[in-house]
């Protein structure tokens, strides 16, 4: 992330920041966190489409995340 975030500031520079505070353990929001994901999956590469198969990458950051939103609902 840090070295999209060098190439194009403007695009990742905020994702990478985010990334920072999450790892800081700074207050998170469910707005950040969906922030920090939509960033996350703009600086992953676009993969071929395989049929019938799936996008586990993508099912596993989406658990993630609703699993840390569950947590902020508490």
């Amino acid at each position: 992330m840090a070295e999209k975030a060098i190439s194009e500031p403007g695009k990742y520079l905020g994702t990478l920041q985010q990334l920072k505070w999450l790892t800081e353990d700074l207050k998170t929001t469910p707005e950040t966190l969906l922030e920090v994901q939509q960033g996350l999956l703009r600086a992953i590469p676009k993969s071929d489409a395989v049929p019938n198969g799936e996008n586990m990458f993508y099912d596993e950051i989406n658990q993630i995340l609703v699993k840390e939103l569950e947590h902020y609902d508490e």
